[in-house]
């Protein structure tokens, strides 16, 4: 690459500068062809939220496109998923009908800011802080909005060289922003004379006439359109709409400038709706040096009267050097692609095969693969159309400028590639509601095999022009050096994400990668909590050391750091979280679950388990317990339910949990676990407990016999309560055996037991000789800890006397008369607890999960501990889980990230307070996610019962004021329709 500088001794029009160039014609190229990924996105929209507009940038500064629309800040993962980040980002109010976002630098700072527009006075403006925070700044940047808007562009409107704001006011009344020094904005729309005094569909901005400054058109539902030229000289606005030769008296739904002739100048394209007596077919203005004319007919774009056309988006979608039209029409999308000729040819139908779509979109290059991507969300269905690319060639260039407009917002960018010249101008908005990725500007140069001229004019009239520019690369031109690529990716190291801080430690180190680059390198780090902002810019070494006194005990914080070279700022991708001691409130980062009565009864010691033992591909569920003195043992089916809405009579099928009447006997103090006993495909039933008839121990396995649940005579098993039973072929003959732990008698002395029943062959159980020792008021469970095919044992609970045991004991080979025995971990003696195994670390090896009350000075304390298995041998985790008594703690994927989360429910003493709370797991670190209704002698179980591909949350027991409650949760990860409970 040869860099030329022409620097002009006073600001000149843009036209002095324009490059002759020889319009060709391509060959023809079969259709550019898209996927639908929409998987991409974690976390769906809200069903009941409307998405008027999209917005596409990088805010971040991680060099990956992120995601804005209502209710949704999405954060472009290194996967390439979308992480829902909204509420972490600290934009808490967006609005009451939020009609999009745009972004742009406002403070010049290098990181992007929003602008969330309200269709009613009261937009929003957040300021970016540290690269993945924002604070609420209408007041302090004086951007205060006395109308709705309906779009917006960034631009320097006054050349002063400061970035300037306009806004589409939905009345007409647009304001201007001139930016002051201070870094405060002043509004001059009235003396400007920007205001149109018409309804605004929204506004389209270009330099048109190539004088330097930025003029717009205003798109108007009603009346005529004005094309509302600047005269940055004179400080105000003037309608040249006739003088022009754009009128129209249309009803426009909206407009956008594009070269799609290459040459040279920005034409318009105003599509439009009908009305009475209005066509609604499109305007196509072409440019020829500042006068107008209407090509839509012979280009092939006018569209069909009466149908409506909606928001449209142009890019080069095939990368042949010649920009391309997306433009919905009637509500279904179409890609009319740009012949060179100046026609256009519709190619949707082998494009992107979507038949209904909304009126949002933007384009950008999700994936950085040089292949423009179309994003098109909606609350029933959004599409990420990533482009398939092809054997074209193409080039991007994002600008940095001086330190007044750093992302260089204004500049033409020019390229000639093979005779065919093409301009692109780098903008922050457009005006209209939706943002497409304007500060990177994009080339297809076709078959060519090099860019022979690039040309950057930037808007202070310096131009900058490089030869024999390399395609296929992303580029950043800086003002005055040329290339210059952004410092490199790097990653936080220390505190682990969602990582505990032991506050007793003076001093913290904050540790991260270096980011590399060929200039030096800053960093900068900041740090947020609860009454805590701290950041500490200008750091040398890839690590600060920070004195824990600066750091209230007890709370959650997040941490990010960003690079930068003087030029670019680089961000990590994301923030990290560190629990600083054991937080009093959990920080959540997920969408909250929407919290519904199925009329399950209030109950407290029992237990809830879900299987589909209907086998119709949903979750069942059964619940046991006691109901203020009444024993309840109830099945709960889950069966479709239709929900008319109030809206015109529309309906939507709910996933509901409904008695089924199915009778099983009555116990106290229960314990209950599905397997299929049988063989037979359907989920068979064991329940242990106090009969309610005779008070006396029970232990009832039950055939499922289409849904009717038959009790059988199973000799040799013993009858227990106050202990658990679990299913396991601990023999490996294919038939399900029984382990079996809790008291045999129902007072003292209980006589418990833990014993392993063998299965034979369905008719009667042999006892083992296991070597267990017997536990009551706890739990046992099986896994195969060690891999070699067997299952082992891990158990809690009271041995009689109160001498309270726990241990996990190895599989000595008991299906060829081989005994358990205790592999040496030192668990805390528990009792009145559980024992689950999950896998914390994904490395397929079971993890134990462990609660319960252990004797100290306070009597019984509550404990919760994960031991983590590493081929057989255990650790302790160092996190500090909150420890309950009482209650159980279990594993579930809950965010459906694929790794395991915890659930702890329960009361940290007997009598002391109650615990309800979700612990988010994040590759293997925790962190207090969300906080819920906590109950003593509690039970808990995860099960997506509605089958939406979100686990779903049932805890029962007995409250904070001494009432026996239920509370279930249904998940939203996966958004879904939920009645409105009564």
């Amino acid at each position: 690459m040869h860099a030329t500088l022409i620097r002009p001794k006073s600001m000149l029009k843009r036209s002095s500068f324009f490059l002759g160039l020889i319009l060709l014609v391509p060959v023809s190229a079969s259709a550019q062809t898209f996927t639908n990924e929409f998987n991409r996105l974690r976390v769906l929209p809200e069903t009941s939220t409307y998405i008027a507009n999209v917005a596409l940038a990088d805010y971040n500064g991680d060099g990956r496109l992120d995601i804005y629309h209502a209710g949704r800040l999405y954060r472009q993962e290194d996967d390439g998923s979308f992480s829902n980040v909204l509420s972490q980002a600290d934009i808490n109010l967006e609005g009451n009908n939020v009609q999009g976002g745009i972004f742009a630098d406002a403070n010049r700072d290098g990181r992007l800011d929003l602008l969330i527009m309200d269709s009613a006075p009261g937009s929003r403006f957040y300021m970016n802080r540290t690269g993945e925070k924002f604070d609420l700044a209408n007041s302090t940047t004086n951007l205060t909005f006395q109308t709705g808007i309906r779009g917006a562009f960034w631009w320097d409107v006054n050349l002063d060289g400061r970035l300037d704001m306009v806004a589409a006011a939905a009345n007409g009344d647009h304001p201007v922003y001139l930016a002051n020094e201070s870094g405060t904005y002043t509004n001059v729309g009235d003396p400007w004379r920007a205001a149109t005094n018409l309804p605004t569909a929204g506004l389209a901005v270009a330099d048109y006439d190539r004088d330097g400054d930025p003029d717009f058109y205003s798109a108007h539902f009603a009346g005529q359109n004005f094309l509302m030229e600047n005269n940055a000289a004179r400080d105000r606005f003037g309608n040249a709409s006739s003088f022009r030769g754009v009128n129209s008296g249309r009803v426009a739904a909206g407009a956008v400038w594009l070269d799609y002739d290459n040459d040279g100048w920005q034409d318009l394209l105003v599509h439009n709706l009908p009305q009475e007596f209005n066509t609604s077919e499109n305007h196509l203005f072409h440019n020829d040096q500042g006068v107008f004319s209407d090509r839509a007919a012979e280009a092939g774009i006018l569209g069909v009267n009466p149908t409506p056309n909606t928001p449209a988006a142009v890019a080069d979608f095939d990368n042949d050097g010649w920009v391309d039209i997306y433009l919905p029409i009637n509500n279904r999308g179409r890609l009319f692609h740009n012949n060179g000729d100046g026609t256009f040819d519709q190619r949707w139908a082998t494009t992107v095969a979507l038949d209904s779509v909304s009126a949002s979109v933007a384009v950008g290059d999700v994936n950085n693969d040089g292949w423009l991507d179309i994003v098109i969300p909606h609350q029933l269905g959004t599409a990420i159309m990533i482009n398939d690319g092809g054997g074209n060639n193409w080039a991007t260039f994002a600008l940095r400028g001086d330190e007044n407009n750093r992302f260089g917002v204004g500049a033409t960018v020019r390229v000639t590639s093979g005779g065919i010249q093409q301009m692109r101008s780098v903008t922050a908005g457009t005006g209209m509601g939706n943002q497409s990725d304007g500060l990177r500007a994009h080339f297809g140069i076709g078959q060519n095999t090099q860019i022979d001229e690039l040309r950057i004019e930037w808007t202070d009239g310096v131009v900058e022009v490089y030869t024999d520019v390399d395609p296929n690369r992303h580029y950043t031109m800086v003002k005055n050096v040329g290339p210059n690529d952004p410092p490199g990716g790097f990653a936080q190291t220390f505190p682990l994400n969602a990582g505990f801080v032991d506050p007793a430690d003076p001093m913290l180190r904050f540790e991260w990668e270096e980011s590399s680059d060929e200039d030096a390198v800053l960093y900068t780090v900041h740090i947020v909590g609860p009454g805590v902002k701290l950041t500490f810019p200008n750091l040398t070494d890839p690590f600060l050391d920070l004195e824990t006194v600066f750091l209230p005990a007890n709370q959650i914080y997040t941490w990010s750091v960003s690079s930068t070279d003087g030029y670019s700022v680089r961000g990590t991708g994301g923030e990290y979280s560190f629990s600083f001691g054991q937080p009093d409130v959990a920080n959540s980062t997920l969408q909250d679950p929407a919290l519904f009565d199925f009329g399950i009864p209030n109950m407290s010691s029992g237990m809830a388990a879900f299987a589909d033992y209907d086998v119709d591909g949903d979750l069942d569920l059964l619940v046991a317990g006691d109901a203020d003195g009444t024993a309840i043992v109830r099945l709960f089916r889950a069966n479709d339910a239709s929900v008319v809405l109030s809206n015109n009579g529309g309906e939507f099928i709910f996933k509901s949990l409904e008695e089924t009447g199915v009778t099983l006997e009555l116990v106290r103090e229960p314990d209950a676990a599905w397997g299929d006993f049988d063989n037979d495909g359907d989920p068979d039933l064991v329940i242990t407990g106090l009969l309610v008839e005779t008070g006396e121990p029970s232990t009832t396995i039950y055939i499922n016999n289409v849904g009717t649940f038959i009790p059988v005579v199973a000799e040799g098993i013993l009858d227990v309560w106050g202990g658990s039973a679990e299913w396991g072929d601990v023999n490996g003959d294919g038939l399900m055996d029984l382990l079996l732990s809790g008291a045999t008698n129902k007072v003292q002395p209980y006589e418990p037991i833990t014993d392993v029943f063998i299965n034979n062959n369905n008719q009667s159980y042999v006892r083992a000789d296991a070597g267990l020792p017997g536990v009551a008021f706890g739990e046992a469970a099986w896994a195969d800890i060690d891999g070699d095919g067997d299952l082992d044992v891990a158990l809690t609970g009271d041995r009689g006397n109160g001498d309270f045991h726990s241990g996990i004991y190895i599989n000595n080979g008991i299906a060829t008369g081989g005994t358990f025995s205790l592999d040496g971990t030192q668990l805390p003696e528990l009792v009145g607890g559980s024992v689950t195994w999950g896998d914390v670390d994904a490395d397929n090896e079971p993890d134990l999960l462990i609660t319960g009350g252990k004797l100290g000075p306070r009597m019984l304390a509550g404990i919760t501990e994960m031991y983590v298995n590493d081929s057989g041998i255990f650790s302790k985790h160092p996190f500090p889980f909150d420890g309950v008594v009482t209650g159980r703690a279990i594993w579930g994927d809950y965010e459906n990230d694929g790794d395991e989360d915890i659930f702890v429910v329960g009361a940290r003493s007997p009598l002391g307070e109650t615990v309800g709370r979700l612990y988010r797991n994040v590759d293997g670190q925790f962190a207090a996610e969300l906080d819920v209704k906590g109950f003593v002698h509690a039970t808990a179980a995860f099960g997506d019962y509605n089958q939406d591909g979100d686990m779903d949350l049932i805890a029962f027991g007995i409250d904070s004021q001494g009432n026996n409650s239920v509370t279930f949760y249904i998940n939203q990860q996966v958004p879904e329709p939920v009645p409105v409970t009564r």
